[in-house]
């Protein structure tokens, strides 16, 4: 309990935000805790579920929709058999669970009776795809800059796809005009596009993200917004290389790309290429942008 109470005064001291904290042997059960240090003021934000006893008392006046994993329809279901607390799903036997619902209901019962069956995530997955956009402060007309600005996105892009220690393999280009403007004819178009093998390289993806926003340009429109989104991930260590791919056989790309990162991570200048766009005047519209309370001292309130 008093660990509980750590965190809380933790997370509440660095984030400004105020938590439950559930202790319990499952992940069911720890968002049953969860749930209850929420709903009774009397726990004071913690309620540690590792005693069986302490389980049983809650789970005996928990609704059965209360439990994470029973969704609205479950729900009706069980209620319909008379399973209307967690307690009584929990001494439902799992073969008739399995049967009549599913394999994750049953799990669900396992969990509830301190049977761990939902592993939980301490490294997080790696990314499926990664994407830069932006709605413009100031609609773009011009071919040169809409260009430079999609240029910027797939270079910030690559950048985040390294720092995953990724390879990417597809690339998307988007570009559109506001759907609320009137002013003008309206426009949407996307491109998709694949490299000849995975890569990080700024060069590599930029080549391919130009050639896209070619196919896709059209004169006479006033663009709102504009994005680049690399996806088909793989990692370096598991790479096909291709006989017809030239950058296959250069492995100085990397060190290239890593001194490049590290110049521009160091505050002590700026490295872009050609295509991109290095003056920032697209930025997007932030009128309605909430303070930052904790990590900007302009945006304390003061009290007078």
């Amino acid at each position: 309990m008093d660990y509980g109470q750590k965190i809380r005064a933790t997370v509440l001291q660095h984030v400004g935000m105020p938590v439950c904290v559930g202790i319990a042997p499952t992940k069911t059960l720890a968002k049953l805790a969860n749930y209850a240090a929420k709903k009774y003021k009397a726990t004071q934000g913690v309620v540690d579920l590792r005693d069986s006893q302490r389980q049983k008392r809650l789970l005996e006046i928990t609704p059965v929709s209360e439990i994470w994993g029973v969704g609205r329809k479950h729900t009706q279901s069980l209620q319909q058999q008379g399973i209307t607390t967690a307690l009584q799903l929990a001494q439902t036997d799992t073969r008739c669970i399995r049967q009549r619902y599913s394999v994750v209901l049953e799990r669900t019962v396992c969990e509830l009776n301190g049977e761990c069956c939902v592993d939980l995530d301490d490294i997080a997955s790696p990314k499926q795809q990664i994407m830069c956009s932006r709605s413009f402060g100031e609609k773009i007309t011009s071919h040169t800059d809409l260009r430079e600005t999609v240029c910027e996105f797939a270079a910030r892009a690559s950048e985040k796809l390294r720092n995953e220690g990724q390879l990417a393999l597809m690339a998307q280009v988007f570009i559109r005009t506001s759907p609320f403007d009137s002013t003008g004819p309206s426009y949407s178009n996307a491109a998709t596009g694949k490299l000849i093998s995975p890569s990080s390289d700024t060069r590599i993806i930029l080549g391919l993200v130009s050639r896209l926003f070619e196919m896709i340009w059209q004169e006479g429109y006033r663009y709102a917004k504009a994005g680049v989104m690399l996806s088909d991930f793989c990692s370096p260590d598991h790479v096909q290389l291709s006989l017809f791919d030239p950058q296959a056989a250069k492995p100085q790309n990397d060190t290239l790309m890593q001194a490049i990162d590290a110049i521009n991570h160091s505050g002590q200048g700026k490295v872009w290429f050609g295509g991109q766009r290095p003056q920032k005047d697209w930025v997007m519209k932030q009128a309605n942008l909430s303070p930052a309370y904790t990590t900007r001292w302009a945006n304390i309130p003061e009290v007078r």
